[in-house]
This record gives structure tokens, sequence and C-alpha cells, in this order.
């Protein structure tokens, strides 16, 4: 059973954001009620990954969390048929990841920095709200090195909280957010907390800019196929 994400009702709570130990023991719960339409967006990529990427390789999830999308990709894959390499930078995550797959032969769970690795014989790459963490001065890189260790068809996935380029379009979707995060029985207090905690740590870029990253990487082939308001996952071939 998850634990419930109750981290900005209590007193103190977490004034900068970080993945914690606290936050890796409610993250399952946090996604889930923090990200819309979350289950179903990891439920298109490992869609997506058994459709169109090169058998042979390996999938990797950059910013695996507690590695909630191996569990899709093992709907969709027999077990032998793919290996599944996911990296985060948090050690509370990694460790919370390995709990829960510690059986799985096919799994590696690494605890490292993304900007410091390199991703040998890819067939896919994962990148679900994982760039936003990162300092936008360091996200070509990362995408181009994404790029250059895809297998050819190699397939790169991203999701990504975006800003809008008009600020009343902006902060209509923000409103819209609050209020799903409301549904998800979060307070106001609890909401104002966390926005303010996510502060220069979560940095949304606009849907163009995003795509501009990711054509600049060296991707021609690139689509939207989801899209919330002020969330949005996309796809990019390698030629």
């Amino acid at each position: 059973m998850k634990k419930k994400d109750r981290l900005f009702a209590k007193s103190p709570w977490l004034r900068v954001f970080e993945f914690n130990r606290e936050v890796a023991s409610v993250f399952d719960d946090m996604a889930e009620r923090s990200i819309p339409h979350y289950k179903e967006v990891l439920e298109m990529t490992a869609r997506i990954c058994h459709r169109l990427m090169p058998r042979g390789g390996y999938i990797y999830d950059l910013g695996c969390s507690t590695a909630n999308l191996f569990g899709f990709l093992s709907i969709y894959f027999e077990e032998e048929n793919f290996q599944y390499i996911g990296i985060d930078s948090s050690q509370a995550m990694i460790d919370k990841a390995r709990q829960k797959y510690k059986k799985k032969q096919n799994i590696q769970l690494l605890y490292a920095d993304i900007n410091e690795l390199d991703f040998p014989h890819a067939s896919a790459i994962i990148a679900n709200y994982t760039l936003q963490f990162i300092n936008p001065s360091h996200r070509l890189k990362i995408l181009k090195n994404v790029y250059a260790s895809l297998l050819p068809k190699g397939i790169f996935i991203a999701s990504e909280k975006i800003k809008d380029p008009n600020a009343e379009i902006d902060e209509l979707f923000q409103e819209f957010y609050y209020n799903f995060k409301k549904e998800m029985r979060y307070s106001d207090q609890e909401i104002a907390r966390k926005r303010e905690a996510l502060e220069n740590i979560l940095i949304p870029l606009s849907l163009k800019a995003n795509l501009k990253l990711v054509k600049k990487a060296g991707f021609n082939k690139i689509s939207l196929f989801f899209k919330w308001y002020n969330f949005a996952s996309f796809l990019a071939i390698k030629d």
C-alpha cells in the first residue's frame, strides 16, 4: 500500500524541494496526485517503446525515481526480451526502486548524475519529468548525448511541465493545474507550500523551446503525443 503524501501539510515542511528519503517514501502517491494522467503517460511510453524501438539494445530511464515505468514496460515485454537501466541522482529513490524490484534479473538501477554518463547501446531513452529539474543551460548537452547514444531508429521520449509564452494563458493553465491538485485532496496550504519549495528547482520551458532543443540535439522526427494544459509528452526518432 502506498504511503500518502502529507509532506507539505506537516510542520516543519520542505522549504527547498529535494528528492530525499522523505520524498522517496511517498513518491508514488505524490506522482499520481501531482502529475495529471501520470499512469496513462507511463503506459503510453511503454506502448510506444514496444512498437517502435529497435530490438537488442537497452531501455534507459533517466531520472527514474522509484522506477514505476518498469512495471508498465513489463506489461508489453517478456522479461527476457528487454533490459532496463534506471538512473537517478537520488540515492533514496534508487534504494526505494531496488526494494520494489530486487527479484528482477533484467533491471539495473544506478545512482548517478546523467550529466556525467553515456548511454551505450540504447534502443530507447526516456526522460519523463526529468529535464525540468536540470539547469536549462545543461539540457542541450544531455540531449546531444542522448541522440549520440541511440542506435539507428532508436527513440527518445520526454515528458515535461511546460510554460505557455502567453502570460494570460499560462496563468489559466496554472489555475486548472491547482484545481486538479485540489481534486486529488491537496489543501490550498499544501499546494502553496510545494509551489514555494519548487521555485528555482523546477524550471519549465515552453513546448516550443523544448522541441527546439530536441531538434538542435540532432532529431528530425519529433511528435507531440500527449498534452494536458501545462504538461506535454513528445517522441523523437533517430534517423
